[in-house]
């Protein structure tokens, strides 16, 4: 069986990884499904045992991020939802599926508690996915989900309807900084990556390498320079390739395929990375909110 090795916080683990992309997308969509009840039981049974998961800190009223690894925090972050709103439908704007990922951006409805409110949340969403279920879901929202559930109607940090043609001007300038992204990469330019960057960001990446710490995180312009220039010094990749790429004003999704040689001499090692970049402004990223995993039998 092909497997995927997932290193979490107690260690490497090997895990089966679907072999095909319908699968993925089952599992993703048995767990879309559970998400429209109050069953937290039925939710977590759409998990994965080892879990991974990047969402809004809903404590805050801010666009911050937490992390969590543990299925107990997991439960404990579905209860928290679940006090603050409920979700009563979600509209699948982009699907993009591959046998490891499975990438939506959504309009969801939902019902704020504090107010009885209905409103409408952008957000984007990634999905790794193991044999057992989704390993976590990563999520990046179109404003601050936390403050927009506290004060529905104020419209503050809510956003805000863009022209279609500045809309299009910023998308457009998002690939050109995507594109430069990707060159920048590919020629081990740590400098040309962080140029891309705002200072202040989110950079939360699911590293395939590190133990027992898998969890890379930074938090400035300079911190994600320091990070490529010693990574791309360790690991310098090869036959960088993207895979599926979605663009728009507020974001981008790519999954990407690159190998690299170990310094020990061992056979090549074959990742793959599913990522979302939110966009601080036009051609400018705000962060990278990635998951990797080596495959194993390459080369």
């Amino acid at each position: 069986m092909n497997t995927i090795r997932t290193m979490h916080g107690r260690g490497t683990v090997t895990a089966p990884y679907t072999s095909n992309r319908p699968k993925a997308l089952e599992l993703v969509q048995a767990h879309s499904q559970s998400e429209f009840s109050n069953n937290i039981d039925g939710i977590m049974a759409t998990i994965s045992a080892d879990v991974y998961y990047v969402v809004p800190d809903l404590k805050t009223e801010t666009d911050q991020l937490v992390i969590l690894t543990d299925r107990s925090q997991v439960r404990n972050a579905y209860v928290l939802e679940r006090q603050m709103f409920d979700i009563l439908a979600s509209d699948h704007l982009v699907e993009v599926s591959s046998e490891f990922f499975v990438f939506y951006e959504s309009l969801a409805t939902i019902r704020a508690q504090a107010s009885s409110e209905s409103m409408v949340v952008n957000s984007a969403v990634l999905f790794p996915v193991r044999e057992d279920g989704i390993v976590g879901e990563m999520v990046w929202s179109n404003g601050s989900l936390g403050k927009k559930v506290r004060i529905p109607s104020a419209g503050e940090g809510v956003p805000v309807a863009v022209a279609a043609s500045d809309t299009h001007a910023a998308r457009a300038a998002n690939l050109a900084a995507h594109e430069l992204l990707i060159t920048a990469w590919r020629n081990g330019d740590a400098d040309g990556i962080a140029n891309l960057v705002s200072n202040t960001c989110q950079w939360i990446i699911r590293d395939h390498r590190n133990e027992p710490d898998p969890v890379t995180r930074l938090a400035t312009r300079e911190a994600v320079r320091a990070w490529y220039e010693e990574r791309i010094g360790q690991t310098p990749i090869q036959d960088l390739l993207v895979l599926s790429r979605v663009v728009q004003h507020w974001y981008v999704y790519a999954e990407y395929q690159w190998s690299y040689a170990p310094v020990s001499g061992d056979r090549p090692v074959q990742v793959r990375c599913a990522a979302i970049h939110p966009v601080k402004e036009p051609g400018m990223f705000g962060g990278m909110i990635g998951y990797e995993a080596s495959i194993d039998n390459v080369g």
